[in-house]
């Protein structure tokens, strides 16, 4: 992507929508670290998506800045149990309420970074809750732990993105923060109290941010045993370490400030039982032996084909239409995988029973089963057991009927995984990887259409070419003929039929390289390039949940705001415990907002966790995709070499028989020995 096409594509999303260019450029440069991001060569087009992206998501949330400090507020105060309020705090408020004059410049900074100020208050809720001894576990500190949580949420989205010297604390706080919900939950079981249900922010930190939290205390200790056993190139290797674990942590507390939440890594699905054919390694399946079935007085004539599984030796017979059908049905129950694709039907007026259709048709309908056996839950799937085994026609029409009455699930927990439970993380690396694979999807569908196009082009060159060799080659038997008849059979008439030989010889090498070229080569590209658009149906599948589920939660959020002005209760459709603790709502904005619309609120998670599962089956499925590829090729590449060697080989010999007769010829050699003598 030039320089070029980057600054247009960053004025019609920045510029032309009226975001201010500045904060902007302060935005990409505080994402790089350094004054390198202000340079957009450093920029790939992926990365520009993301990072616009996540500023036009800070844009629209910092116009809600105000009531958000506010919010904090309220929840600060009582926690500090008297203290004096931080003057700051108030400053720093009205700093983003009237943003103009000398605050022009950094209004928009402001609005996507709470200031050192904050910083100070971040510390007192970390002192408060680390003194966990002090606490009196009672309904005040249930409620408490209410708020901490939602003020957990507002400290990740607005605070630690973009002070790294708070990435480790607010680590710790999140794990304090688990400790002392496991304790008022221990405390509430013991006294019999009924535990009020949590709020589900991030009550669950993922495993690998989890081995990152650093304890201060524990650090400092370990810190000095290693300066006193190890020399400094381990001292050296392991402050590397905790740089990486560091930079690890903060991309997570990335995460959780551009969604919202640290999603959970993984959800419950169906397991996926494996079958005969799944439990086998060695699978390996053939279409042969094409068969042509006479239509009746209202049907047409069709061709089946023998399938062969083995090493489990089934045998069953299939036509055309049930593949185009199994493959249909495979999109419908796992449209989380990439589907192989079928042949194309045959064009109008070709001859659909002659023998260079149907064995191209069955090399390609081979190379599509055997690409599903390359997926391991495709492999483990009933449904292809079932086509591969059914022998009889009847028995497999009715087990058809049957698939297509199966609706697809609806969420995630119906689909079918080989391990039981999906992996549903959500990451900004997973969204550059997203942006990548589309980007490279769509390049490589467009460079295999090309070499296709130049393989077919080389073909009917290469054709036209032997045609010529064969015309040229019947001029030579027709001057060796004539040559028989006139002249009684001399010299002449063997050297005219050697020629002839040896052009038909070079036409047989040239055939043999079209073969090559067209089966070989070209199908297995082909086939390869129709694969990438199998990819990017899931590619759009990942894209659509993705703006189902940002659309869907911005109308939802904008719904609760406005319920929660108005101050109805029982418009916002409350749980019935919720329904108790309704006029306690009314004064408290972020519990209300996590209470109201219920239904709609759990709808918009699984849209969330869908868009998760169906992101991450993409990278695990272009992964896969890519290594099944690089091993075909290389067979490709091995099976064109010995081909090669067996056509020169051929034409090699062809050419030593004709040079031997000719140094065989008595009469032709001593003619040779005169003419070089004389020169």
């Amino acid at each position: 992507m030039t320089q070029e096409e980057k600054q247009i594509f960053l004025r019609q999303n920045i510029l032309d929508k009226g975001y201010d260019t500045n904060s902007f450029v302060e935005f990409m440069i505080n994402k790089k670290g350094g004054e390198e991001g202000a340079d957009i060569n450093n920029w790939t087009m992926s990365e520009l998506k993301i990072v616009i992206r996540e500023f036009i998501s800070l844009q629209e949330k910092s116009k809600k800045q105000p009531s958000l400090l506010n919010t904090y507020r309220n929840i600060t105060d009582p926690l500090r149990q008297g203290q004096p309020k931080i003057s700051k705090i108030e400053s720093g408020s009205a700093n983003i309420n009237n943003n103009q004059g000398s605050n022009q410049k950094n209004s928009s900074m402001t609005d996507f970074f709470v200031n050192q100020n904050t910083q100070n208050n971040n510390q007192f809720l970390y002192n408060n809750i680390n003194n966990q001894n002090n606490i009196t576990f009672n309904n005040a500190s249930i409620q408490q732990l209410q708020q901490l949580q939602y003020l957990q949420q507002y400290l990740a989205l607005m605070n630690a993105q973009q002070n790294p010297q708070l990435q480790n604390q607010l680590l710790q706080f999140q794990q304090q923060q688990m400790n002392l919900q496991k304790n008022v939950q221990t405390v509430n079981n013991v006294n019999n109290v009924n535990t009020f249900n949590f709020p589900n922010f991030s009550t669950q930190i993922n495993p690998n941010l989890q081995a990152n939290i650093i304890n201060p205390q524990h650090q400092n200790t370990q810190s000095s045993t290693k300066e006193k056993e190890e020399d400094t190139n381990n001292s050296n290797e392991n402050q590397q370490s905790d740089s990486n674990n560091t930079n690890d942590a903060k991309d997570d507390v990335e995460q959780s400030a551009k969604y919202g939440i640290i999603t959970e890594p993984y959800e419950d699905t169906r397991k996926l039982d494996a079958t005969l054919l799944g439990a086998e390694e060695n699978a390996i399946i053939q279409v042969t032996s094409p068969e042509k079935i006479e239509g009746g007085f209202f049907s047409k004539s069709y061709v089946t084909y023998l399938i062969t599984t083995n090493p489990l030796n089934l045998k069953v017979r299939r036509r055309y239409s049930d593949f185009e059908w199994f493959r249909q049905i495979l999109q419908t129950l796992y449209p989380y995988n990439v589907i192989p694709s079928t042949p194309k039907k045959n064009k109008i007026g070709s001859d659909k029973f002659g023998d260079p259709f149907l064995q191209k048709r069955m090399r390609t309908l081979e190379k599509f089963l055997n690409y599903t056996l390359k997926n391991p839950i495709l492999k483990s799937s009933q449904i292809l057991y079932d086509f591969i085994s059914i022998e009889k026609d009847s028995e497999f029409q009715k087990k058809k009927k049957e698939y297509e009455k199966i609706k697809p699930p609806a969420t995630i927990d119906g689909f079918q995984m080989p391990n039981g439970h999906a992996n549903i993380q959500i990451d900004n690396k997973k969204a550059i990887c997203f942006e990548n694979i589309k980007d490279n999807a769509n390049l490589n569908e467009n460079l295999l259409s090309k070499l296709n196009d130049n393989l077919k082009a080389l073909k009917v060159l290469l054709d036209n070419i032997c045609n010529k060799v064969d015309e040229i080659a019947q001029n030579w038997d027709d001057l060796s003929q004539n040559s028989v008849k006139y002249y009684d059979g001399d010299e002449i008439s063997k050297t005219y039929e050697y020629m002839h030989n040896l052009f038909k010889n070079w036409s047989e090498c040239l055939k043999s390289h079209c073969t090559l070229i067209h089966v070989d080569i070209r199908e297995h590209f082909k086939y390869t390039k129709n694969n990438f658009r199998s990819m990017k149906d899931l590619v759009n599948l990942v894209e659509t949940s993705r703006n189902a589920y940002n659309k869907n939660e911005r109308s939802l959020m904008n719904r609760k705001e406005d319920l929660f002005k108005k101050g109805d209760t029982n418009k916002w459709e409350l749980n019935s415990d919720d329904k108790n603790i309704s006029s306690n709502l009314i004064s408290d904005k972020a519990q209300a907002l996590i209470r109201i619309l219920p239904k709609e609120t759990t709808n918009v998670t699984n849209m969330k966790k869908a868009y998760g599962f169906y992101l991450n089956r993409l990278i695990e499925e272009y992964e896969r995709f890519k290594a099944i590829n690089a091993d075909l090729h290389k067979k490709v590449i091995i099976r064109t070499c010995i081909k090669l060697i067996e056509i020169y080989g051929d034409y090699q010999k062809g050419t030593a028989d004709i040079m031997n007769f000719f140094n065989n010829d008595d009469n032709f050699t001593k003619n040779e020995e005169n003419e070089n003598n004389g020169d």
